[in-house]
């Protein structure tokens, strides 16, 4: 692995330990964005890691 992707797959996996057990309360947060609660931002950021 180059020292970009081990420094994306730290990040990943960072994330997804954050989000690995927050309950219903958490995931409707409005979050930064304007609109959007917390869910819509997680789903937007990790689309791309999504399989296809």
């Amino acid at each position: 692995m180059t020292d970009i992707e081990t420094g994306i797959a730290g990040h990943r996996r960072a994330l997804a330990a954050v989000l690995e057990d927050p309950d219903e309360g958490q995931w409707d947060t409005p979050s930064l964005c304007a609109g959007w609660r917390v869910r819509e931002v997680v789903a937007h950021s990790t689309m791309p890691l999504a399989p296809t």
